[in-house]
């Protein structure tokens, strides 16, 4: 018995020293530098045949053992639809200093402010307006913002984590003017009155440029390099880049491809050089974008 008990005790005063150095536990390791891809189908990963975003191919340009790439776009999603659901918390979350966010809305904000089926909209324009409403689609009491004002506080919570947000202008609807050329901003006499946003997706644009420009914010302006691509291509191969005739929004894989790297081009002229220790093969093979393309908007 006194044997047993000397060696507890042994047992219990090698427990009481400190660890030495070649026991300290393994130190993790840095968390990868990230980019995210924020957004809605035409940039989402539709799991679908026919209807891809941008952004699924976009993360094969990475090197995924340099830089995590995550595509957290979500179809149907409008500035404040997107900012009120759990996946918009979960990406401000794991955000870390140094972070690249990519911002792209609006072609689900011209909807409906509120209406038992969507009840997606956003108040026109980027001012600080607000509406009251009692949500038909949630049962909720609701203060509905403008555009801009939703764009801003992603900006801030962004900016909160030490991240940097970067906003895009929209991609291209399948729409052509009687010259031959395809519908883009700016495009003549366009009329920003709020009985008109079914009807001009360009301002959406528009408002995302004077929302990056006010906060000292990059834009990467993907709906003119887009447009001025599809004008150079013509119609007939334009065409093949949609899902169907009837669906003049959303891309198939082949023009998720040509908009994902356009979204790459204009991230890699923004960034400069150094970018491209981030990249795959794939990715350091892509042309940074014409720089008129690219506004870094300093202050």
């Amino acid at each position: 018995m006194a044997r047993l008990i000397a060696l507890l005790a042994a047992f219990a005063a090698l427990a009481l020293q400190p660890l030495r150095a070649t026991d300290a536990p393994p130190a993790t390791p840095p968390a990868l530098p990230a980019v995210y891809v924020l957004g809605d189908s035409t940039a989402a990963n539709n799991n679908s045949p026919t209807i891809q975003g941008w952004g699924t191919p976009f993360i094969t340009y990475f090197d995924p053992s340099k830089i995590t790439v995550v595509n957290a776009a979500l179809g149907g999603r409008s500035s404040r639809t997107f900012l009120a659901e759990a996946r918009y918390a979960a990406v401000i979350a794991k955000l870390n200093p140094g972070d690249l966010v990519l911002l792209q809305f609006g072609h689900n904000d011209v909807f409906a402010i509120n209406d038992a089926t969507r009840a997606r909209g956003t108040l026109h324009g980027i001012g600080e307006g607000t509406e009251e409403i009692d949500n038909q689609l949630t049962k909720q009491h609701e203060i509905v913002h403008t555009f801009g004002w939703y764009l801003r506080k992603m900006i801030a919570d962004i900016r909160a984590k030490g991240a940097r947000p970067i906003i895009l202008t929209l991609t291209i609807r399948d729409h052509w003017n009687a010259d031959g050329t395809i519908e883009r901003l700016p495009v003549p006499n366009l009329d920003l009155s709020d009985s008109n946003r079914f009807s001009a997706p360009p301002m959406w644009s528009i408002w995302s440029a004077e929302v990056a420009r006010a906060a000292h914010l990059p834009l990467l302006d993907v709906h003119n390099m887009i447009a001025d691509r599809y004008d150079n291509e013509g119609r007939e191969i334009v065409g093949s880049y949609y899902n169907n005739p009837g669906d003049p929004t959303h891309r198939n894989p082949k023009g998720a491809a040509v908009d994902a790297e356009i979204a790459l081009a204009c991230l890699k002229t923004l960034k400069g050089p150094d970018f491209d220790a981030f990249l795959s093969g794939k990715g350091k093979a892509v042309a940074p974008a014409d720089p008129k393309y690219v506004f870094p908007n300093q202050p």
